[in-house]
């Protein structure tokens, strides 16, 4: 069939995603820096796509090795019936993954793995040590440990073989949160994309309008935040400009 076509040339994401989140690989790929940013509003699609991109990693790649954080263990359960419902539902039984449940991990028939974690209960050490060719972080703005987990942990895996950082998110709650200085890094390097719900072509204005409704209207800071993707309270109108989480923790572990 024309599907089983497309698994076969490594082209499936073309007729899974749709053309916002197509854009937002093709951004990445473009992209030479060791981390891109997708900032993005909630409904658009950004677990199904970075799912895609580490599929595609995977098959495409012989002995990838790529790590998916997710912000929670429980969030892991969704990626997991994402991945098997939406990307991989039509793919060619000998070219899938098996999961293995005690590891949780996808392996594949070249050697590729993708493991997926979960943050909430485990710090940093629990991912130090092993190389990685992708490391996705989904929902990075709601994570802790962020600046830690990225510069002392996962870039030393990736720089050593040559690998890369994707992460999506819609904006953080909070000022102070360690992402603010990711996504500043990747607005200077010219590595993020920034996409908002009137983007996603799957949702009607009529949807859209009862989205801004539940949200308080397109006024709100809701509204703007989860689906214009825009940070509504910058680092700059924070008390202490330079208190952000990581920093915050260090200061009470001092005392």
């Amino acid at each position: 069939t024309a599907t089983t076509e497309l698994w076969r040339r490594g082209e499936f994401l073309n007729y899974i995603l749709d053309a916002t989140q197509q854009e937002m690989v093709r951004n990445f790929r473009a992209s030479e820096e060791y981390v891109y940013i997708w900032l993005a509003s909630r409904r658009i699609g950004k677990s199904v796509t970075l799912i895609g991109v580490s599929i595609e990693q995977a098959m495409a790649n012989p002995d990838s090795r790529i790590l998916y954080l997710s912000k929670t263990s429980d969030n892991t359960l969704e990626i997991i019936d994402q991945a098997s419902s939406v990307i991989l539902k039509d793919c060619p039984a000998d070219m899938a993954p098996t999961f293995h449940k005690g590891e949780n991990k996808f392996k594949f028939k070249n050697g590729s793995e993708i493991r997926i974690k979960g943050l909430d209960n485990t710090g940093p050490d629990v991912i130090r040590g092993v190389g990685a060719d992708l490391v996705i972080f989904d929902e990075f703005c709601f994570m802790r440990h962020l600046s830690e987990i990225v510069s002392s942990v996962v870039m030393p895996m990736i720089i050593e073989r040559g690998g890369r950082v994707l992460m999506g998110s819609t904006p953080p709650k909070t000022p102070g949160h360690d992402s603010i200085e990711w996504i500043q890094r990747a607005e200077a390097n010219d590595a993020i994309t920034v996409r908002n719900i009137y983007d996603c072509p799957r949702w009607t204005n009529k949807q859209i309008v009862a989205f801004a409704r539940e949200a308080g209207g397109v006024d709100s800071d809701i509204f703007k935040r989860e689906y214009m993707a825009q940070i509504v309270v910058s680092r700059d109108a924070a008390i202490l400009p330079s208190f952000t989480d990581s920093r915050r923790e260090k200061m009470v572990m001092a005392i």
